[in-house]
């Protein structure tokens, strides 16, 4: 099985399409770190390392006259919420919660906004606009992944060489050695793609302010982590949450390549399968939601999922992915090898063996 399943791998790696979708995802990983800038980054360390630390009045007050704008900043910007007005990303977050649209306190304290809820605060801009291009590259390499595994099945369907290995190795080898090359091909781009960002991420930021609280952020990212977390902590959902949706997406793909007698169709009954949860959405406020924002395309975006709460008091619903992409994995995995090596043994190479010992009717 060892030689078919290097034969699976160099057949999947000698595609030019695949090559391609690998570039596409350096490109869009090169784009999104475009907007994070060294002198950015520089410019907002410097302003968040004047007030990292834990939360607390003093420090509000002390915030708010700090980035306090100017009757002619006022006039410049005609009247607009002051929270809406990116001086820096500390003074977005502070006006967000503790400012009247003039910029003056809105006479709300730390407890009031946040509760008993520890928040410490500190540089967090440039993880954002990480976690956010992150998102766009892993739905990027599901789509790769989606070309990698349709014709895994559907495109064997004819060819004397795909026949010989299935009688020589025979019933159920191959399949498993297919199936086996595609998790390892599909998995092993997915990984490689995170872990190349998260390389340029620590080459650009460092590691300061993976330990900022989610919560206290500009308005732009408000709806993105509603829940109290470390920076780091939620990087690394992200990251977890992105691996088990492309591993739960490649158990579906195959089961859908085996079934399909035709790469096209395979390609697009996955695609479609892929993207139809958010194309026909469902209400995060329905109850039918906790189960749709399991799929693999929820698990990617990884916020809408994240959004649900928390299943535990340390462990969030999103926890539950996990066994889920496990399950689907291996049972889309199991489905594709039944319904595609049992007819293939019998019949094709059943037809080989008759043909070659003579024992065939010819009319």
């Amino acid at each position: 099985m060892k030689t078919i399943f290097v034969y699976e791998l160099k057949k999947i790696f000698s595609r030019k399409i695949v090559w391609a979708g690998i570039l596409f995802i350096a490109v869009v990983s090169i784009g999104g770190f475009t907007s994070i800038t060294p002198e950015m980054v520089s410019a907002e360390k410097e302003v968040s390392s004047r007030y990292k630390g834990t939360l607390d009045d003093e420090l509000v007050q002390r915030m708010l006259q700090d980035f306090m704008p100017s009757q002619e900043q006022r006039e410049l910007w005609h009247g607009v919420n002051i929270k809406y007005i990116g001086m820096n990303a500390m003074q977005q977050a502070v006006h967000r919660y503790f400012a009247k649209e003039d910029g003056t306190w809105n006479g709300k304290t730390v407890r009031d906004v946040f509760g008993d809820e520890k928040i410490q605060i500190g540089y967090y801009e440039g993880w954002f606009q990480f976690s956010q291009t992150l998102v766009r590259v892993m739905i990027c390499a599901a789509v790769l992944v989606l070309i990698i595994t349709a014709p895994v099945f559907a495109g064997e369907y004819q060819g004397m060489d795909k026949l010989l290995h299935t009688c020589r190795y025979g019933r159920g080898r191959c399949a498993t050695a297919k199936i086996l090359a595609a998790f390892c091909a599909s998995m092993g781009i997915a990984a490689a793609a995170l872990a190349a960002n998260f390389a340029a991420a620590f080459c650009l930021i460092g590691t300061e302010g993976l330990d900022s609280n989610t919560l206290f952020c500009g308005v732009f990212y408000e709806n993105y982590m509603p829940f109290s977390m470390s920076i780091v902590k939620m990087l690394l959902y992200q990251a977890g949450l992105a691996l088990s949706g492309i591993w739960m997406l490649i158990g579906a793909a195959l089961a859908i390549s085996a079934f399909s007698k035709n790469q096209i169709a395979s390609l697009i009954i996955g695609t479609a399968a892929f993207m139809g949860p958010v194309v026909f959405s469902v209400a995060e406020s329905s109850p039918c939601f906790k189960l749709v924002a399991l799929l693999p395309v929820y698990q990617l975006q990884f916020t809408s999922l994240m959004r649900i709460g928390q299943a535990g008091k340390t462990v969030f619903y999103a926890v539950w992915a996990f066994p889920c992409a496990t399950l689907f994995g291996a049972l889309g995995s199991a489905l594709a090898q039944r319904a595609w090596a049992q007819p293939f043994y019998k019949s094709p190479c059943t037809r080989i063996t008759r043909i070659s010992t003579g024992r065939i009717n010819r009319k």
